[in-house]
């Protein structure tokens, strides 16, 4: 449905259907890296998530999976983009921080094979190394390219 470029030093650490999970820095279990692919009805993301992607991000910074397997956290909403590489995507894309925890997360509603596919990737970090990581993660997520071609989203009518 899409591609992403991770950094050839990531280790590819899971493939299944729908899911690939990359590992960053080989010390830092937190240091994970997803994207993941589901068939679904909606044909937007406001109708998949919601229209306001602030409200959104909002509502998910309350539930930030935790440092601890099975554990929630509430996380800080920093930013809450909709579209952020510009591409004219159906894209919104989340930066969370938590005590531990730093994280980019984008969504996507793509188009393939004439379904529609809801697409995430989840970029996670120890927060005292985001400042390290933060350009890396941003390239990323910016990397982000469907492998059909999709309709403008954010042209004007």
């Amino acid at each position: 449905v899409f591609n992403v470029s991770m950094p050839p030093e990531y280790v590819l650490k899971k493939t299944a259907p729908g899911l690939l999970a990359w590992q960053g820095d080989r010390i830092q279990p937190v240091e994970v890296m997803t994207a993941k692919s589901k068939a679904v009805e909606f044909t937007t993301l406001a109708e998949a998530l919601g229209a306001n992607a602030t409200e959104v991000g909002e509502r998910m910074a309350k539930v930030r999976p935790s440092v601890r397997v099975n554990t929630t956290v509430e996380a800080t909403l920093v930013e809450a983009l909709v579209d952020p590489a510009e591409k004219g995507l159906d894209t919104y894309q989340f930066e969370f921080v938590s005590d531990f925890i730093h994280e980019l997360k984008l969504y996507a509603l793509l188009k393939a094979e004439g379904q529609n596919y809801l697409c995430s990737v989840n970029l996670r970090t120890p927060a005292l190394l985001w400042e390290d990581r933060q350009e890396k993660f941003r390239g990323i997520m910016a990397s982000l390219t469907p492998l059909e071609a999709q309709p403008n989203r954010t042209s004007s009518a």
